[in-house]
């Protein structure tokens, strides 16, 4: 088995990946997930991506890291983790309409610690009622992704099975 490396301290990147069938490292490390002035969320999901990725590599020997973070975006406006109920619900009210007010999740506390206040494999997931893309997009990584980038260095998936 090929050893593999989470460049994230993601719980639920973590979990998708165990679910995958693989047990990935995860050291300290990571980078600060500070939008500069005007970035777009493309932009900032990659830096950020590119930044965690390069910090962890630098503490581990011949391994591949993932390195990614998803950054939700809703007309226009980016929002990383709300970590206090009156910005979650605030987070909420601006897509009213597509998707409800719920006090009652808010008061789980387990918006509060996750992009976009929700999450898919969660509480969370009982009011998601469509995700663009694969489904595990909502948890920040895509394995159909993953599989092809590490294809590219020569890295058999199966081979990273636990």
């Amino acid at each position: 088995m090929t050893r593999i490396v989470l460049g994230s301290g993601s719980p639920s990147r973590l979990d998708l990946l165990r679910r995958a069938g693989l047990d990935p490292v995860v050291p300290p490390g990571g980078a600060a997930e500070i939008p500069r002035p005007g970035e777009t969320p493309p932009h900032l999901t990659e830096r950020l991506a590119h930044a965690t990725a390069t910090a962890v590599a630098a503490t581990v020997d011949d391994a591949p890291v993932i390195g990614g973070d998803p950054v939700p975006e809703f007309d226009g406006v980016t929002d990383g983790k709300p970590h206090k109920p009156d910005l979650t619900l605030d987070m909420w009210r601006r897509v009213s309409g597509r998707a409800a007010v719920l006090p009652a999740y808010v008061a789980t506390s387990e918006p509060l610690r996750v992009a976009d206040a929700a999450t898919i494999n969660g509480r969370g997931g009982w009011f998601v009622d469509h995700v663009a893309g694969h489904p595990s997009n909502w948890e920040g990584l895509s394995p159909p992704v993953l599989r092809r980038l590490l294809r590219r260095l020569d890295v058999h998936t199966v081979r990273l099975w636990t």
